[in-house]
């Protein structure tokens, strides 16, 4: 580490071996510090924050590219963006100046144009543009004043450079008060990150600095990515009473937008290890739930979203008993992935479907008769067609996720085709109600819910 205080701007060429012992000790300290922070993390779980350290937007993208991919957008890829956005200017340069004021520019007017009036909007796009033009103008003394203070100043520099990385990653979470709150905590780990990866790009230079970048983010990533690339190996099953296939199945970029499903065969292609396991209990995906422990580093959630295709198929064609397939197919799958099932009871706030009109609902009934029914739930619709009103319900907990819960005992057999936007709940009911003659009605329910627990 430095013997000086604070940073100095000073650069000259060093020799290989005395900045790969640099390279070496500085990832040594980020690791134990890396173990600290950890430390610190999971005693702030006995203050009920474990849901918050889980839910970072990062452990969404394992549910959307393949491992691969992920790990060189990780490991390579934004090591090597970050570095050249926060610290590669540490080194002064006039062109990088020059570039990255106006960037600057855009990105301060686009957000103040976002949140700003018309012809408030005007006036920032003039204003800009008038201090564009004066740097045009007086580019040549106002880069040489800027490397003035940069030099003078360096200190102060790096500093603030290592702070705007910290927070950029606070972008990770989603916002809240509790997350404002917590800020200093959570974004911690970058900022030690960020000081010393800046350390050695002062001291030995840009690609010192991506390489322990690299070696930080490999460091934390490939045990999830080696984990969820172990995780559900194929099984192939074949016994006197049936044939079961299980493989995996990689992910597209809206794996969970569009669902197919076929009554004649069970259960369905691609989908989610939780949506399979939602289907084998006839139980809501969100009465399904999964260890949210912090030791368990959010590692049961990214296994409930991976992507499976299941194919059962019975030998004794006389016996079509669904109960035993998903039985079977339940037993299998707990034999081969070693999970075990537990239940609880627990009040939940609910919105149960009911049928106010039902001559308007009638209408809605399908005229033909076949085995198979869609069921889409993208991010703005909900459409359902040759599907019971039990499907419709499971397509609207699709769609709004954790913030809305709805529940129906309606089960008259008919198969139905609904079509509803995703839009806020008063305009739901008002659609359902207007063209389906369907409502709700609000009330507290005592669910059970199945926790799924790897052993």
């Amino acid at each position: 580490m430095p013997s000086q205080k604070k940073p100095i701007y000073k650069y000259k060429q060093q020799h290989f071996n005395l900045n790969l012992k640099r390279f070496c000790i500085v990832l040594c300290v980020d690791i134990i510090l890396l173990i600290i922070v950890t430390g610190l993390f999971y005693l702030a779980t006995f203050f009920g924050l474990n849901e918050i350290f889980i839910a970072n937007k990062n452990l969404e993208a394992f549910n959307k590219f393949p491992l691969p991919l992920l790990a060189f957008l990780f490991i390579i890829f934004a090591p090597f963006i970050e570095e050249f956005i926060f610290r590669f200017h540490l080194k002064y340069r006039s062109w990088v100046i020059n570039i990255l004021l106006p960037i600057v520019l855009i990105i301060i007017s686009g957000f103040l144009i976002n949140i700003s009036s018309t012809i408030v909007m005007i006036g920032i796009i003039l204003i800009g543009l008038f201090i564009l033009m004066l740097f045009i103008i007086y580019n040549k003394k106002i880069t040489n004043y800027i490397e003035q203070i940069w030099i003078r100043k360096f200190n102060l520099v790096f500093y603030i450079t290592t702070l705007f990385f910290a927070l950029i990653h606070i972008t990770n979470y989603e916002l809240s008060l509790t997350v404002i709150l917590l800020v200093p905590i959570l974004i911690l780990p970058q900022f030690i990150g960020g000081f010393l990866i800046g350390y050695l790009r002062v001291k030995a230079g840009f690609i010192w600095g991506v390489t322990l970048h690299m070696a930080s983010n490999a460091i934390l990533m490939l045990p999830f990515i080696i984990s969820l690339s172990m995780a559900f190996p194929p099984v192939n099953i074949q016994n006197k009473e049936y044939n079961l296939d299980i493989e995996k199945v990689a992910p597209n970029f809206k794996y969970d937008d569009f669902q197919r499903v076929s009554k004649g065969s069970n259960p369905i292609n691609s989908y989610s290890f939780k949506k399979h396991l939602s289907l084998l209990l006839d139980k809501e995906d969100k009465f399904i739930e999964f260890d949210d422990s912090f030791m368990a580093m959010g590692l049961p959630q990214l296994k409930a979203n991976i992507l499976l295709r299941i194919e059962y198929n019975s030998k004794n064609k006389k016996v079509n008993d669904s109960f035993l397939k998903k039985k079977n197919i339940l037993k299998e799958l707990q034999k081969a992935y070693g999970f075990i099932l537990t239940t609880k009871k627990e009040t939940k706030m609910i919105y149960e479907l009911y049928i106010q009109d039902s001559l308007k609902f009638n209408r809605n009934i399908e005229s033909f008769n076949h085995d198979k029914f869609t069921l889409n739930t993208g991010e703005n619709l909900v459409r359902i067609s040759n599907g019971s009103v039990k499907d419709f319900i499971t397509g609207l907990n699709d769609a709004y996720k954790e913030e809305l819960l709805f529940y129906t005992n309606i089960d008259n057999g008919y198969r139905y085709s609904i079509d509803v936007n995703r839009v806020p709940f008063k305009y739901l009911l008002y659609f359902l109600q207007e063209i389906y003659g369907l409502s709700f009605k609000k009330q507290e329910k005592n669910v059970e819910i199945i926790n799924v627990v790897f052993e």
